[in-house]
């Protein structure tokens, strides 16, 4: 599952209203992808991964 081609995919439906996959399932993995990503970068700031004191 790559979330690049979801991502790309609801730009061009958003743009050209054509779309090889659903825009509802573009929208939901595009919104899954970052909160995941968001989570990730909260869990790592929180724990000072790499910060200097």
């Amino acid at each position: 599952m790559n979330p690049l081609f979801y991502l790309i995919d609801g730009f061009r439906f958003g743009f050209f209203a054509v779309s090889d996959a659903s825009p509802w399932l573009s929208f939901g993995v595009a919104l899954g992808f970052t909160a995941a990503i968001g989570l990730l970068s909260f869990i790592l700031l929180v724990r000072g991964y790499k910060l200097r004191t």
